[in-house]
């Protein structure tokens, strides 16, 4: 299509994305040269909220019975997919480079596969071999990034609960009194975690959560 508008007779309409999306937006005409652009290939259009597609009365939902697309795996994010989630069509994907969102999008129904090894076996392609090239700084130099977590999910586990029978006396007889309070303490009383009641917080024995990284350059 070169302009913004469907012919009423005919039975196949090829368009791009783009000028479809530009249709149901209700615009007159679109810029050839947008027509060229990809958000797929910019990182500031991909993080921009897209302007929502609504219903459009001259395009209606039921305009097409089946929708092909073509490199699917750019067509599914941001701006593009409510493009293809407007019409009530059965919706096929064409791609080279299907990827796990691309097959997900798709309820992971995939109608046909051409794979390399296939592709190779048939003449379409040719085989390669992978050669590691070994140089001196390759071998003698290495980076090492680690990661360490202790208590993620910040979820203490309390030390043992105070368990004397008698409110306020120790089990040798002698007054358990609270030091903030001066008055005995109660039974069962939680007090602290592990790791606290040991003097030495944030190892992993229910206190809070803590991350560590570290960096480790070899030569």
């Amino acid at each position: 299509m070169i302009s913004n508008k469907l012919d009423p007779v005919a039975r196949v309409c090829i368009t791009t994305i783009q000028r479809l999306y530009s249709m149901l937006k209700g615009e007159e005409d679109l810029d050839p040269v947008l027509e060229e652009g990809s958000q797929f290939d910019t990182a500031a259009d991909l993080i921009r909220e897209p302007m929502p597609v609504v219903y459009n009365s001259k395009i209606p939902i039921e305009t097409f019975d089946v929708i092909f697309t073509d490199e699917c795996h750019r067509s599914i994010y941001n701006l593009w997919r409510q493009v293809l989630e407007y019409f009530d069509a059965y919706l096929i994907g064409l791609t080279a480079t299907p990827s796990n969102q691309t097959i997900g999008f798709f309820n992971q129904n995939l109608v046909m596969e051409y794979n390399h090894e296939q592709a190779v076996a048939d003449g379409v392609n040719v085989d390669f071999d992978v050669y590691r090239i070994r140089t001196q700084i390759t071998e003698r130099v290495n980076l090492q990034f680690r990661a360490e977590f202790f208590n993620t999910f910040n979820h203490p586990n309390f030390a043992l609960p105070n368990g004397s029978i008698t409110p306020g006396v120790n089990a040798d007889g002698s007054l358990n009194i609270d030091p903030n309070t001066g008055r005995p303490a109660p039974i069962g009383l939680i007090t602290q975690t592990p790791d606290v009641a040991q003097g030495n917080p944030g190892l992993g024995g229910g206190g809070p959560r803590v991350i560590q990284f570290a960096l480790r350059f070899g030569f």
